[in-house]
């Protein structure tokens, strides 16, 4: 426990690349936060970017009225900009932003009085967050969970709403195990660090009143259809198995992981490798690995749908293929024909 004379600090890692539209809109959102017993610095990591990002910071870091330390290096992804960003923090707990995303105005105080007034020593605070899209905003609201082992066995489930920037690790935990970003890595990296880190600390608060803003934009990165690329978040997956078994993380705990959180990810990916487009005989093969199938097939998912579609991986995969090709046909059909329907003329 923190007293409440204890100013907490607070870093901001946020990657940026070809991010001049949003950034400002974001550190808007760090400037303007309630008043409160904490501090905050902000990391900006330029990675290569082309436009004018530099320029647009510089002419806003003279109203800013927090630290903002702008690094720039040559394009390498995320995961990098990330592990640079990191590498030079200080505060006592650690956030990571993107260029494109805001944090609610009261998101710092409302942590701060958690850390302050618990009774623990805070390793990780989960926060909620809004989908923010054109004209609407859905919440994803993570209610308190006073039990370490509860949190995990939710996040297995899928009941835990994850985002990389609802996650608030302390900065010695993570230097603690050694802990940074896998670089070269399009998809799952972020799974694969807070899922690490999630499973090796105890002492875990939920703040479910403070609130991370993901912008919902049709033009980033994690709204392409990427194809095969997907893979990697499965390749990602078998790193944080592999970090569990070698931290002797609760057996129970990790079968569970193997039983039903492995088997629902993979059905996904699968799914999503699908909907991207991408011919049947490009990828298939990817999925006809034995310990795919021995996932797939042993899987204890408990939604019915999810669990029917994993037996066909591995049974059936061309059936399911269709079979997804044909609903999606279905869905953008009936959307496109409702479209027209009710168009005004």
């Amino acid at each position: 426990m923190l007293s409440n004379a204890h100013n907490v600090r607070y870093s901001v890692v946020i990657p940026v690349y070809n991010a001049a539209e949003y950034i400002v809109e974001a550190l808007s959102s760090l400037n303007n936060q309630v008043v409160g017993n904490y501090s905050v610095d902000v990391i900006l990591v330029n990675d290569g970017s082309t436009d004018n990002i530099i320029e647009v910071v510089e002419k806003f870091r003279s109203d800013f009225e927090m630290p903002v330390e702008l690094i720039s290096q040559d394009n390498q992804g995320v995961s990098v900009a990330r592990n640079t960003g990191l590498s030079v923090a200080n505060g006592d707990y650690v956030l990571f932003l993107d260029a494109d995303d805001t944090l609610s105005s009261d998101f710092f105080f409302n942590i701060t009085r958690e850390i302050c007034g618990s009774d623990k020593n805070i390793n990780l605070l989960i926060t909620s967050y809004r989908k923010v899209n054109r004209n609407t905003i859905d919440y994803f609201i993570n209610k308190n969970i006073e039990n370490d082992e509860e949190v995990k066995y939710r996040f297995l489930n899928g009941s835990l709403y994850c985002n990389m920037c609802t996650f608030i690790f302390k900065r010695k935990c993570i230097e603690n195990i050694g802990l940074r970003f896998t670089s070269n890595v399009k998809f799952g990296e972020d799974i694969e660090f807070y899922a690490k880190y999630l499973f090796s600390q105890n002492d875990i608060a939920m703040v479910p009143d403070s609130f991370f803003n993901y912008h919902f934009r049709f033009n980033s990165a994690m709204n392409a259809k990427p194809g095969v690329k997907r893979f990697d978040a499965i390749e990602a997956l078998f790193r944080v198995e592999q970090f569990l078994i070698s931290h002797n993380v609760d057996k129970n705990l990790i079968d569970h992981f193997d039983r039903v959180y492995l088997p629902s990810r993979i059905e996904r990916v699968f799914c999503q490798i699908v909907r991207d487009g991408t011919n049947f005989n490009e990828f298939i093969g990817l999925f006809l690995d034995a310990k795919i199938e021995n996932i797939l097939i042993n899987n204890d998912v408990p939604a019915l749908s999810v669990a029917i579609k994993c037996k066909l991986i591995t049974y059936s995969p061309r059936f399911l293929f269709f079979l997804l090709k044909l609903i999606d046909f279905i869905r953008n059909n009936s959307w496109t024909n409702l479209n027209e329907k009710t168009k005004v003329h």
